[in-house]
C-alpha cells in the first residue's frame, strides 16, 4: 500500500499564509536566522545576545568568546558603578533637603509638609525602588552569558525543524510574519517606556521622595533591558508556537484522509523536536523569568498602592485651587498608566506561554480522531504510541519549576495584588491616621 502525503504544498501556502520554498533552498520569506536578526541586534545593544550569527550559510551560530562577554562584564560593573554613585548623591541630597525644610518649617499643618511625612511602607517601597532595578539588571545580563550555548542549539534545532517542514511536508514557517509582530511589539514598549518615564520617573512615585537628575538615564537601561529580555523569552515561544499551530493544520487536513503513515511519522518526530526546544527554553530562562515575574509583581502592587493612596488622599483632601486639582488628577493619571503597562508585560508573557501550550495539547485531541477514522492497523499502532508520546512529553513553561506560567498565574497575581494592597492600606492607616480623615 502506497502512502502519500494528503496535503499539498498549494493547498499549505493558501491556509497558513505562507509559500513554499524554492529548489534553491531560499524560501519567500528568508532563512530564520535572517528574520532573528533585528532581534538579536536590541539583545546585543543592551548585553543580552553575547553570540554572534554567521549569515555566509545561513545555518551557522557562533559563540562570541571574547567581544560579546567582556561587554556583558563591562556593562555590569560600569552600571553597578553608575547605580551606587547615583543612589549615594541622592540620598546625600535627600538628607541636606530634609534638614532645610525642616528648619524652615513653621506650620505642621502645611499641606506640603504633610505631603512629605513618610511611613514604614513608603520607606521600603523607595528602597526597593532604588535597589531592584540593578539586581534584575545583574541578573539579565550575567544569565545572558551563562544560557548562550542553550540558545545557540536552541536556534540550531529550530532551523532543523524547518527543513524538516519543508523537505518533509512541503510546507514553510512564515518566519516573516513573526518577525514583524516582535519588532511591532518591542517598539511600542519602547516608546511608551520612553513617553511615561520621561512624564514620571516610576523610582520616584513615593509620596515623599524627590527626583533625581540621574532619574531617566539611571531607569532606562534597566526598564529597556527588561523589556528587552521579556522580547527574546515571548519571541523564542512564539516560535515554538507557530510551529505546533502548522502541525493542526496538518492534521487537521489529515482528518478527512485515511491511512497516512507518513505524515504522521514526520509529526510525531517534530513533536519530539519541539519539546525539547521548550525544555531548552525552560533551562535557559527559568532564573530571569522569576526575577522578571517577581519584579513585575511587586512593582504592579506599589503602583497600585500608590494610585489608590493618592486617589484618596484625593478626595479626603480636595485642593481648593483648580490648578493644584489637575496637577493631582495627572499624578492619578500617570501612575495608572504605569499599572496598565505592568499588567500588559504579565499578561503578554503568561499569554504566550499558554496559547503554545494550547496548541501542544490539541494535537493530542487531533491525533486521537485521526486513528478512529482509519482502518489501516500499522496507521492505528503509530498513533497510539504518539499518544504515549503526548502524555509523557507535555509542553509546559515554568519559572525553575516553582511556577506554572499560564492564564492561572495571571488570576493567582490579581488576586494577590488584592490582597496586599489592603494589607499595605491598613499599614497606612495605623501610622497616619490623621490623614484618614476628611477635611472639607
Amino acid at each position: 500500500m502506497k502512502i502519500q502525503c494528503p496535503v499539498s504544498v498549494k493547498q499549505v501556502a493558501v491556509e497558513s499564509g505562507e509559500r513554499p520554498k524554492s529548489s534553491s533552498g531560499k524560501g519567500s520569506n528568508g532563512n530564520l536566522l535572517q528574520h532573528l536578526r533585528p532581534l538579536f541586534l536590541v539583545s546585543r545593544l543592551f548585553s543580552l545576545n553575547p553570540f554572534r550569527i554567521v549569515h555566509k550559510s545561513g545555518k551557522e551560530v557562533q559563540i562570541s568568546s571574547t567581544l560579546g562577554i567582556l561587554q556583558c562584564v563591562a556593562a555590569c560593573v560600569g552600571y553597578g558603578a553608575f547605580h551606587l554613585y547615583t543612589t549615594y548623591s541622592d540620598d546625600f541630597d535627600t538628607a541636606e533637603k530634609s534638614k532645610n525644610a525642616t528648619r524652615n518649617a513653621t506650620d505642621a499643618s502645611d499641606p506640603v509638609q504633610e505631603k512629605s511625612e513618610q511611613n514604614f511602607v513608603s520607606v521600603m517601597i523607595d528602597t526597593y525602588n532604588r535597589y531592584s532595578g540593578l539586581g534584575l539588571y545583574w541578573v539579565l545580563v550575567i544569565g545572558a552569558i551563562g544560557n548562550r550555548r542553550i540558545l545557540i542549539r536552541f536556534v540550531e534545532s529550530l532551523q532543523e525543524v524547518d527543513q524538516i517542514f519543508e523537505t518533509k511536508l512541503n510546507v514553510v514557517v512564515n518566519n516573516l510574519h513573526w518577525k514583524r509582530v516582535i519588532c511591532i511589539q518591542m517598539t511600542l514598549i519602547f516608546a511608551i517606556i520612553f513617553l511615561f518615564e520621561y512624564f514620571n520617573c516610576i523610582v520616584y512615585l513615593s509620596d515623599y521622595n524627590p527626583s533625581s537628575v540621574y532619574c531617566m538615564p539611571d531607569c532606562y537601561l534597566v526598564l529597556l533591558t527588561e523589556a528587552t529580555a521579556e522580547s527574546q523569552i515571548v519571541g523564542y515561544i512564539k516560535l515554538l508556537q507557530m510551529r505546533f499551530q502548522l502541525i493542526n493544520q496538518l492534521l487537521t487536513r489529515e482528518a478527512q484522509n485515511h491511512n497516512r503513515l507518513e505524515i504522521i511519522n514526520e509529526i510525531k518526530n517534530l513533536y519530539a523536536h519541539l519539546h525539547l526546544l521548550s525544555l531548552n527554553i525552560n533551562k535557559a530562562y527559568g532564573v530571569q523569568l522569576v526575577f522578571i515575574l517577581m519584579t513585575l509583581f511587586v512593582t504592579l502592587t506599589t503602583l497600585m498602592y500608590h494610585c489608590n493612596m493618592k486617589a484618596i488622599r484625593l478626595l479626603l483632601h480636595r485642593p481648593s485651587l483648580d490648578e493644584d486639582l489637575s496637577e493631582r488628577y495627572w499624578e492619578v493619571l500617570s501612575t495608572f498608566f504605569w499599572v496598565a503597562l505592568s499588567a500588559y508585560r504579565i499578561f503578554r508573557i503568561c499569554n504566550i506561554c499558554n496559547a503554545t501550550k494550547n496548541e501542544a495539547s490539541q494535537i493530542g485531541c487531533l491525533i486521537h480522531g485521526l486513528g478512529m477514522n482509519t482502518n489501516c492497523i500499522r496507521t492505528k499502532t503509530t498513533v497510539k504510541l504518539f499518544s504515549l508520546q503526548l502524555l509523557q512529553q507535555k509542553v509546559e513553561f515554568s519559572a525553575c519549576g516553582l511556577l506554572a506560567i499560564d492564564h492561572g498565574l495571571v488570576f493567582n497575581i490579581v488576586g494577590a495584588v488584592t490582597t496586599y494592597i489592603l494589607i499595605l492600606l491598613q499599614f497606612d492607616v495605623a501610622q497616619n491616621r490623621s490623614q484618614w480623615q476628611r477635611h472639607d
